[in-house]
């Protein structure tokens, strides 16, 4: 009868340890899914939904010192007709962009 009784009480202490994990298990999901849908924000040109793990303050001048050091390593090209090309194909992928995203 003790030696039953012992049994029964750990299992019964077994099953509420697994209730808890359980338990700290749905808590953690709920605040990760949280966490996104707060950090969730709106692409002003297409109304998308996004989700920002760094912010733009950030990035921003991070990608410029990037593209100077690029400028820095690597020399601009001097033919005015293949700059004058390449200022025309990035005008118009510009405005094609900007179309679709609007449409």
């Amino acid at each position: 009868m003790f030696f039953l009784r012992i049994n029964i009480e750990f299992v019964i202490l077994k099953n509420n340890n697994n209730f808890k994990k359980l338990k700290m298990k749905k808590l953690f999901s709920l605040a990760i899914v949280l966490l996104f849908m707060v950090s969730c924000s709106t692409v002003p040109i297409s109304g998308r939904k996004r989700i920002n793990l760094v912010n733009d303050a950030q990035i921003l001048p991070t990608s410029f010192a990037q593209y100077n050091a690029f400028l820095k390593e690597n020399r601009v090209s001097t033919d005015a007709t293949k700059t004058n090309q390449i200022i025309s194909i990035g005008l118009r992928i510009s405005k094609s962009v900007d179309k679709f995203m609007r449409a």
